[in-house]
């Protein structure tokens, strides 16, 4: 598609765009009316603080490599937004729904001569995440150079008529502006050219979570790991379970939960839910925790400290904290669909249980450990309650070392990147 129609199709859903705020469901603007100094820049559109921990060490490299620019963090979601300053307290960090209004505001603010969209979407509503085309094109315009890492295509049918629309009009316009795609596997690599990727700017360089499993040294722990320090020191035993979005697989970890505490009465669950800024989601969690008779304390409601003792389980209501937590569990529980290697990154024997959906970006890695023995699956509570204690008592330590043996002779992911993002990078530093 030629610049001269992309530019017309951009023109159109501008009008589109429109006429949707005068119906009233625009959001206001979240860049602010003050603008900073204006000052050069390159920005990386990361959505969650998953795609954040699997992208950081590249993002660093970038960063690393361009030290005249500023760096700025763009998220769709507003609560990720403190997580995303801990972790590159030097970056400016925006948070937008995507309105072409807020595209050429950052761009007038921080003009960006590289925009790296790290992992998701590489096509507007493909998943649960909007990256707009505004965001790519007006910083495309500004002279961007465009790039994609760690690539992964979901499939998802566009939420919105605005998003039907932007797909329609600029997918495959928005594809051939890239010059550099980097994606995990040939499949994504296949689906892209056949929506418009130019074949020869489109590569597969394999998962960047791999990379951090074979680091030899685990990462610094994130400051929710001392709020176990109390815990650990009373020799009370660790249970950490993460990322539990579905209602069945709660009801299981906690009825484990009960069941392991006959055994062992002094243990300790630590339960992050997803999207805990959602105060019904903490609500039914609350219920569930009330009916099954286990005392629960907040993490929101300990500013000074975690006592040892005075509740059952610890509710991660915050975000960015639970990776640190993994770092002082027993054992880990990942809930389904979400990323195995963080606890395995600290070498904690790790369960699992459900059925996994094939279009996420965690069930390759999923499936990989699993068929290599290094994860345990538990179809009810009672074999999970049994897991867990024999994770306690340190008979599962080769849970990890199977996965250690699984994936430590892959390649590279970050070398391979930043093999393939040379290029562009040279020309920029």
């Amino acid at each position: 598609m030629t610049e001269r129609a992309w530019r017309a199709r951009y023109a159109a859903l501008r009008v589109a765009e429109t006429l949707s705020d005068l119906r009233g469901n625009a959001a206001g603007p979240v860049l602010g009316d003050t603008p900073p100094p204006r000052q050069p820049a390159w920005w990386a559109f990361v959505s969650t603080i998953g795609e954040l921990h699997s992208t950081a060490p590249l993002l660093a490299a970038v960063q690393a490599r361009l030290p005249g620019l500023r760096m700025v963090l763009v998220t769709d979601h507003e609560h990720y937004v403190p997580s995303y300053r801990a972790r590159f307290p030097e970056a400016d960090v925006v948070h937008t729904r995507g309105h072409s209004r807020d595209a050429k505001r950052l761009a007038g603010w921080r003009p960006p001569a590289l925009v790296v969209v790290a992992e998701i979407p590489l096509l507007p509503g493909d998943a649960p995440c909007r990256c707009s085309a505004a965001l790519l094109l007006e910083a495309r315009a500004a002279g961007a150079r465009l790039v994609a890492v760690n690539g992964w295509l979901y499939g998802d049918t566009p939420p919105s008529r605005m998003d039907r629309l932007e797909r329609r009009l600029l997918g495959p316009a928005l594809l051939g502006q890239y010059d550099t795609i980097c994606v995990q596997a040939e499949a994504q690599r296949n689906t892209l050219v056949a929506h418009g990727a130019a074949p020869d700017r489109t590569h597969v360089v394999g998962n960047l979570k791999l990379d951090a499993l074979r680091s030899a040294a685990p990462l610094p722990a994130q400051p929710g790991a001392a709020l176990l320090r109390a815990v650990a020191a009373a020799g009370r035993p660790v249970v950490v379970a993460g990322s539990l979005t579905r209602q069945d697989e709660e009801s299981l970890l906690l009825d484990a939960f009960v069941e392991l505490r006959r055994q062992r009465p002094g243990a300790l669950l630590v339960v992050a839910p997803r999207h805990p800024e959602v105060v019904s989601n903490l609500e039914r969690l609350d219920g569930a925790l009330a009916r099954r008779g286990l005392q629960a304390s907040r993490r929101s409601a300990l500013r000074e400290g975690l006592p040892a003792e005075g509740f059952d389980v610890l509710v991660l209501d915050t975000i960015g904290e639970l990776r640190g937590c993994y770092a002082d569990a027993d054992v880990a529980h990942v809930g389904v669909d979400h990323n195995v290697l963080e606890p395995l990154l600290f070498g904690k024997p790790t369960t699992v249980s459900g059925r996994w959906c094939r279009d996420y970006p965690s069930y390759p890695v999923f499936r990989r450990l699993s068929d290599a023995g290094a994860l345990q699956h538990a179809a009810d509570a009672g074999a999970l309650a049994r897991a867990w204690d024999e994770a306690i008592a340190g008979r599962l330590a080769g849970l990890v070392e199977a996965a250690r043996r699984e994936l430590g002779a892959e390649p590279s992911s970050l070398e391979r990147h930043l093999a393939v993002l040379e290029p562009v990078l040279s020309r920029l530093a």
